[in-house]
């Protein structure tokens, strides 16, 4: 599933790309303990879509729920989810001061 969403987000059909996670987000909830770090990532995804879509408040919101989840699921500063999650929060701060 999330083979899909992420090549029709790359294809900038991102209505589809977000239902793609929100059911990815679904299967996760039935099958994955609460604060796995795939849910991290999956928020991280659907955050980076809302930033394409220069929808910046929603994308921060969902890097912080992917921040949470990272963080319950104590995954170290040199994590590479953690690395990607921490550069997108940044250049999505640094569009939004340039609005």
């Amino acid at each position: 599933m999330n083979e899909k969403a992420l090549i029709t987000s790359l294809l900038t059909i991102y209505d589809l790309a977000l239902s793609y996670y929100e059911k990815q987000l679904s299967i996760q909830l039935k099958t994955l303990p609460a604060n796995h770090f795939e849910f991290g990532v999956t928020f991280l995804n659907i955050g980076e879509i809302y930033k394409a879509r220069n929808e910046f408040e929603l994308a921060l919101s969902f890097y912080s729920k992917a921040n949470e989840i990272f963080q319950k699921a104590s995954l170290l500063p040199t994590h590479e989810a953690v690395i990607e999650l921490q550069q997108h929060i940044q250049t999505t701060i640094e569009k939004i001061s340039h609005e």
